[in-house]
């Protein structure tokens, strides 16, 4: 097998190569990747609504707290902080009642009087927001220095006494779970055996293909990665999922005729990616199968950085072919292209920049911009062609 159907598989059931007809709607996108990352970045429109508006059309902002409300989905942890199906409940369990009998990795120690107070005061008069409890710390500037009771709260929220019950922005609102959660949903935590299953088949559903390391992403405690080993090893015996050598360290795992079914290709087309996309995330998959060597440089010491601060990823025709630094200047209504980056590959310079261009301009719109500042192509020779298409 070689890399460019693993790329079309991966791309297909990421909901990112082009249909004829597309009426997904956020619950269903939801429903297929498993979970949409949350990132409270705002250099750009946020992650988690950038990753829907890529796969919804005419995707609402408003959507996400509807369908909290509509008790559709939930907010908790994944391999980082999203947005889960409700029926996926009783996975999120695994970890909430783990996090009761250990060391909470995520938030600092809390006071049990502080706990106490919170969820009473949460009980006696309803949803509430951190910014609603009085503050004793001296230092309230540092996103790190957490109000005491901002650790309680996510001290209960992590453990599974209260959850979200929608988003002000980029706020947590808090109520207690029996507010929150849906009627009928599974509460009964999933065993070991189903938690593993899970990883396995939610991971199929929404990649088609996936290595091991990428099936227990950030959740792969050694117990569970052994669980997952072997069902995959009983299945590959049994024959029900096939196992493909990618490379002398990799292997690829996926349902048994799932390469045979790839979508025959009608027509060129393009992708302004989150760095937090679910297509993306995973970067050993991005370096092993795509060629694409990604790291967001956010956190990187500004005089070290080689894209940018914010670097978006381009896939262009199930490859990923440049990268894009923008930042959106909402007051003044300008989305600037800091610097537009080609990867070392050949690309069709006329299609890309007629396909950039009005993907660009649909970006632009969706962060709140009517107009497109292009600062820098590299390689230079590039810009004129860029800019003829673009502005």
């Amino acid at each position: 097998m070689d890399k460019e159907l693993y790329r079309k598989v991966i791309l297909e059931h990421q909901l990112l190569r082009p249909k004829d007809i597309s009426n997904n709607t956020t619950e269903d996108v939801i429903k297929k990747l498993t979970y949409i990352q949350i990132d409270s970045l705002n250099i750009v429109n946020r992650a988690h609504h950038h990753t829907l508006w890529n796969r919804v059309d005419r995707y609402n902002l408003d959507s996400l707290n509807a369908l909290i409300k509509e008790k559709k989905i939930f907010e908790y942890w994944s391999h980082a902080a999203s947005y889960l199906p409700m029926d996926d409940y009783k996975y999120a369990l695994v970890q909430m009642n783990a996090l009761k009998h250990e060391k909470n990795p995520y938030v600092k120690d809390a006071n049990p009087k502080d706990v106490s107070y919170v969820l009473d005061k949460i009980k006696n008069e309803g949803a509430l927001k951190a910014r609603d409890f009085k503050s004793t710390s001296k230092d309230e500037g540092s996103w790190w220095n957490w109000k005491p009771y901002k650790n309680a709260l996510e001290k209960l929220f992590m453990e599974g006494n209260l959850m979200a019950s929608r988003r002000d922005g980029m706020e947590k609102v808090y109520d207690l779970k029996s507010r929150v959660l849906a009627d009928g949903v599974e509460t009964t935590e999933a065993t070991l055996n189903e938690y593993a299953s899970y990883l396995i088949d939610s991971t199929m559903k929404s990649h088609g293909v996936a290595t091991l390391e990428q099936i227990v992403h950030l959740r792969g405690k050694a117990h569970i990665k052994k669980e997952v080993q072997n069902i995959l090893i009983e299945k590959v015996h049994s024959g029900s999922i096939e196992k493909h050598i990618l490379n002398e360290k990799h292997a690829l795992f996926c349902v048994k005729g799932m390469l045979d079914v790839v979508t025959v290709d009608t027509q060129d087309y393009l992708k302004i990616l989150s760095p937090f996309d679910n297509a993306v995330i995973h970067r050993g998959k991005l370096k092993n199968i795509f060629d694409f060597d990604y790291k967001i440089e956010c956190y990187t010491p500004k005089d070290k950085r080689v894209y940018g601060y914010f670097c978006l990823p381009i896939l262009f025709n199930d490859a990923f072919v440049a990268r894009v630094d923008c930042k959106a200047h909402r007051k003044e209504g300008i989305l600037e292209v800091i610097h537009l980056h080609f990867e070392e590959v050949i690309v069709d310079m006329d299609i890309f920049a007629l396909l950039f261009s009005q993907e660009m301009k649909k970006y632009a719109l969706f962060n709140a911009c009517h107009r497109i500042d292009l600062k820098l192509v590299s390689p230079s020779k590039y810009l004129d062609t860029i800019k003829k298409e673009l502005l």
